[in-house]
């Protein structure tokens, strides 16, 4: 994997290249996100390959709750950067082992995504056939 750099991310600052923002807030902290979100990390990355790579090592490691071993904040948790840095360098000597199961797992998990927006977007429809068939009875 690709050399990458993270950095507390200031609002209404303008990222050049390929970059994408992590979560550091809440007990969805590590979540890699496309949008920035209030307390969120910004995490820079050399190429478009590096970028795919490291969002999905990042989301695996969300989903797999790796980043609550490290939450700390008793009222509102969050991840401190340091803490951040130290679990993906784990994860990178981990998976750079098996880079095999690794682009197995993500592009399974890619198909899961789409499978998953779909599903969102049938929920929708039929919520707003429920609401012209009930507007439709009541007039």
């Amino acid at each position: 994997m690709s050399k990458y750099q993270i950095k507390t991310h200031r609002a209404g600052t303008i990222y050049q290249g390929n970059y994408f923002f992590i979560q550091s807030k809440g007990f969805h902290s590590g979540k890699p996100l496309k949008e920035p979100y209030p307390n969120c990390f910004v995490c820079l990355c050399d190429n478009e390959t590096s970028l795919d790579e490291m969002y999905w090592m990042l989301y695996i490691l969300w989903q797999g709750r790796k980043f609550h071993e490290v939450l700390v904040g008793s009222v509102i948790p969050f991840i401190r950067i340091k803490d951040l840095q130290e679990t993906i360098e784990l994860a990178l000597y981990k998976f750079d082992g098996c880079p095999q199961q690794f682009y197995q797992t993500v592009e399974a998990l890619k198909s899961l995504q789409k499978q998953e927006l779909n599903y969102f977007n049938i929920n929708d429809q039929i919520g707003k056939l429920k609401m012209t068939l009930v507007c439709r009875m009541i007039g």
